[in-house]
């Protein structure tokens, strides 16, 4: 029972590590229009809501860095900004 249990939690771990060591790719987003800082924090919450990726808004430089696994794709990060009434587009 006991080395189940050990078993278990190495098994657990294991997992553990191999999700913590997914590489992300940072992109940079330039949001243009965003009119204040509450426009920015809804694209922010929406941009967090898509599974695998990790954003961040900047009101003052109307920019997203968003961190985002390799099978996610860039065309997803349109739709949440869009709705806003701002035209996303890759920085280079």
């Amino acid at each position: 029972m006991a080395a189940h249990r050990d078993r278990e939690r190495w098994l657990r771990s294991a997992l553990i590590a191999t999700v913590a060591a997914e590489e992300l790719t940072e992109l940079k987003l330039d949001l243009e229009g965003l009119t204040c800082a509450s426009c920015a924090a809804r694209i922010e919450k929406r941009l967090n809501t898509l599974d695998g990726v990790e954003a961040t808004v900047n009101f003052a430089t109307e920019q997203a860095t968003v961190r985002k696994r390799a099978d996610v794709p860039v065309g997803s990060f349109s739709a949440p900004s869009r709705q806003r009434a701002t035209a996303p587009r890759l920085l280079r």
